[in-house]
């Protein structure tokens, strides 16, 4: 399998995202100068990645698909092979513990390290946490509610694996019109657009490595990669089972949603939910700058941490972690705007159900930062997007329905 990603990643010059061109400049989000566009392609031996100040730009290929990280800076869609400091300052949390003061209610497991506290009770209504159901979630037509109110899609071949469906953490989010994009952000931000949304439900936390472990366990899901340090999955068990599934591509995170019944979220409805159902603020949580008690970023941490172990940093419904930690892969193709995107809050894509092939793959659009970027790639709206078939440690996602 490892072999094979490798092939694919040869392959990157060819097809839909990555045709031979005479462009090896970088220009920012703007329609010349980005090698994102039709005719500013990369030639071979280069790859269009994404810098610390947003712009994107054809980079020199390392042996083994990694790029090389460059001296005092950490360059947004490369992160550091195994050996290589993190930035200073970055601290890992000891013993992965969650921050001081972060407690997980009563009646729901609290991740390792995370204390919770006698006396705690959840919502009226419903629970919090990994796996609870949200505050008046109700289960779909469809779905099962099992003891404790978890949705479980009866339909989903998970179903009948001899360990069954990992616990998703389904919330329901109820559907409405907002303002998808920012008239502050990057041009691929823009037109503003009304998005009508229907009611979907979303998952709670980011596909960690324990629920992506019972799908490989199945034979449903291939290993994810473990050529960099910053990669959370290992052959067997360990201490990071909590933590978000990492080095995943979209098409790892596609075969993961199928196996369980659900899909990718479409980029509006990750928008959408990522503003608190469409409320006009900048971050998951509102308008206050980040902090290392809102989002796992750059200068908090020296990778990853445990889903949902930041509970300031969580949406009016309960998601966890929709700013920093991984990446999260959409549905979407990446387009350098939004002219001609739909309103009514399907994908955009240019195949039926938004298929592709891994070879010919054009770039998927990724949302809501990473661990070591910045707080400008945090922000609801704003669009990161990369190969869907390129393993890098910042790489994850969550699902819907």
């Amino acid at each position: 399998m490892r072999a094979y990603s490798l092939f694919l990643i040869s392959l990157l010059s060819l097809g839909a995202c990555g045709e031979p061109s005479s462009n090896t400049q970088g220009g920012g989000d703007s329609p010349m100068g980005d090698c994102r566009q039709e005719g500013q392609r990369c030639v071979d031996g280069f790859s269009c990645e994404q810098d610390a100040t947003g712009a994107y730009s054809c980079v020199e290929e390392a042996v083994g698909g990694s790029l090389p990280p460059v001296a005092g800076q950490e360059v947004a869609g490369v992160e550091s092979p195994a050996g290589v400091e993190a930035p200073a300052g970055a601290e890992a949390p000891a013993g992965v513990e969650a921050p001081a003061g972060v407690e997980a209610p009563a009646g729901v497991e609290a991740p390792a390290g995370m204390e919770v506290p006698a006396g705690t009770e959840a919502p009226e209504g419903g629970s919090t946490g990994v796996g609870g159901e949200p505050v008046g979630g109700e289960v779909s037509a469809g779905a099962e509610a099992p003891i404790g109110g978890e949705p479980v899609i009866t339909e989903a071949p998970c179903a009948s694996a001899p360990a069954g469906c990992p616990d998703l953490g389904w919330v329901q989010i109820e559907g409405g019109e907002f303002t998808m994009g920012s008239e502050l952000g990057q041009l691929d931000e823009r037109p503003l657009r009304g998005v009508q949304v229907p009611t979907f439900h979303m998952m709670r936390s980011e596909v960690t490595v324990s629920m992506y472990r019972a799908c490989y366990d199945a034979g449903a899901c291939s290993a994810l990669s473990t050529f960099s340090s910053a990669c959370t999955w290992s052959e067997t068990p360990d201490s990071k089972e909590e933590y978000p599934a990492s080095c995943m591509t979209w098409f790892q995170l596609r075969d993961f949603a199928e196996w369980v019944g659900a899909r990718l979220p479409t980029e509006a409805e990750w928008e959408f939910a990522a503003r608190g159902r469409g409320r006009d603020v900048v971050y998951p949580w509102g308008t206050d700058i980040p902090t290392c008690e809102r989002a796992t970023y750059f200068g908090c941490s020296d990778g990853m941490t445990v889903v949902c172990s930041l509970p300031d940093g969580n949406t009016p419904e309960g998601l966890c972690d929709m700013a920093g930690n991984v990446w999260e892969w959409v549905q979407d193709e990446y387009h350098s705007d939004y002219q001609g995107a739909p309103n009514d809050g399907s994908a955009w894509c240019a195949t039926d159900g938004c298929e592709a092939e891994p070879v010919s793959a054009p770039f998927r659009v990724m949302r809501g930062g990473y661990w070591s970027g910045d707080a400008d790639v945090m922000r609801a709206s704003y669009r990161g997007s990369a190969s869907p078939i390129v393993e890098y440690g910042f790489r994850g996602g969550r699902l819907a329905y």
